[in-house]
């Protein structure tokens, strides 16, 4: 039965000194003694923080092989037209690797679980292989109305296909408000609160959005010119996307916004008047990469919002690191105790993918891997660029 103790173990109380984190030989926790007065000889001890193993909320594993490939701030709009143009010039194997490497990337960056979203089956043979746990978005895309009925059958059968064991989930999740109908979106809602009672959809992730939203005007419309698409019965609502589609969230489904890049702190409170469990998913250095922007992070805390941590994909961001993303929030928002950002990045994120019962924390009877944290500064332990993280289970 090994038993670990470091300078500092991190629990949802803080940072904690003079432990004993007792697990069995599976990764197990079997209790965590604190006020330890003498370490016992046997156990391992060890320099830096003892840290939950990292989820990662938000992924695309499957444009891992687009590293590179897409040109830093092009804005919303280009990004996903260049996006769509290079995808599939890669060949299939070469996709395979890239989404094997950066599983592997993402499992000694000390990441245990992953929301990921899928659009075709090409992941699903490695998450069977069980080297991470996943709950596996798959991801919806319709505009027009008329095709909704469609779009879901069609997503249906690619649902089927999920491999959920291990601990794996799956459900549906509508891409974006922009390429999604009311249709389509309350068709989702539909199934997810009958099944896996948990969504996520991209949100106001460019100004483009609201301004399509508005006026039905500006680069995402000129996106779907460019792509032939007849928008000619689409009526703008006349308000922000946000405040279109919550209101038809139904009750029960745990909706994950992701990137939250223009949300405004009174739309956030807007979201939980309306339904008590959203969460919010940040991906600060894919918000950087394509729109050169980040949320107001400090604003949308002080309305209540709860964030998790996601990378986005390697074709929006140089590394699938929750490391990574900590230490830009921290440089981008000084306000941010380190703390507060590694509860987002562990238990959160446990929580808002719906593995918490295993994952997140260092209670009895969880399995939620172990990070080795260090190179933190100074009193108030914040991330630099000598921080680094070492995955020991």
């Amino acid at each position: 039965m090994p038993i670990f103790t470091a300078d500092l173990i991190f629990t949802p109380q803080g940072f904690e000194p003079h432990c004993l984190l007792h697990l069995d030989e599976t990764g197990k926790v079997l209790r965590l003694e604190r006020s330890v007065k003498e370490v016992p000889a046997e156990a391992i001890a060890l320099e830096g923080v003892l840290a939950p193993g990292f989820v990662n909320a938000h992924c695309h594993l499957e444009l891992s092989h687009l590293a590179g490939m897409i040109p830093r701030g092009t804005g919303l709009a280009a990004f996903a037209q260049k996006l769509m143009a290079a995808r599939f010039t890669v060949e299939e194997g070469e996709r395979r690797a890239a989404m094997v490497r950066a599983e592997q990337e993402m499992k000694a960056a000390g990441i245990v679980a992953v929301g990921d979203i899928s659009n075709l089956a090409e992941s699903f043979g490695l998450k069977e292989e069980g080297n991470l746990r996943y709950h596996t978005f798959v991801e919806l895309i319709g505009l027009l109305p008329e095709r909704a009925d469609m779009v879901l059958e069609k997503g249906q059968v690619l649902l089927a296909e999920v491999p959920v064991g291990n601990g794996n989930s799956a459900g549906f999740a509508p891409h974006a408000p922009y390429s999604v109908s009311p249709k389509l979106f309350s068709a989702i809602m539909e199934y997810e609160g009958k099944h896996s009672r948990l969504s996520s959809i991209h949100n106001q992730e460019s100004l483009a959005e609201d301004e399509f939203f508005k006026q039905g005007t500006g680069p995402l419309r000129g996106l779907y010119d460019h792509l032939g698409i007849d928008l000619s019965g689409w009526m703008p609502p006349g308000k922000a996307s946000l405040e279109v589609f919550y209101p038809l969230v139904k009750d029960g489904v745990r909706m994950i916004f992701v990137h939250n890049t223009f949300t405004e702190p009174a739309q956030a409170r807007a979201t939980m008047a309306l339904h008590p469990d959203p969460w919010y998913c940040l991906c600060v250095k894919a918000n950087l990469y394509i729109e050169q922007a980040l949320p107001d992070v400090p604003g949308l805390l002080d309305a209540g919002v709860r964030f998790c941590l996601g990378t986005d994909s390697l074709a929006s961001n140089d590394q699938l690191s929750i490391l990574d993303e900590m230490r830009t929030l921290q440089r981008c928002f000084p306000r941010l105790a380190t703390a507060e950002i590694l509860t987002w990045a562990t238990l959160h994120g446990a929580m808002a993918l719906g593995f918490s019962q295993d994952l997140g924390s260092f209670l009895p009877g969880k399995r939620p891997g172990l990070n080795l944290l260090t190179g933190l500064e100074g009193e108030e332990l914040r991330l630099g660029e000598k921080s680094a993280v070492r995955a020991l289970l």
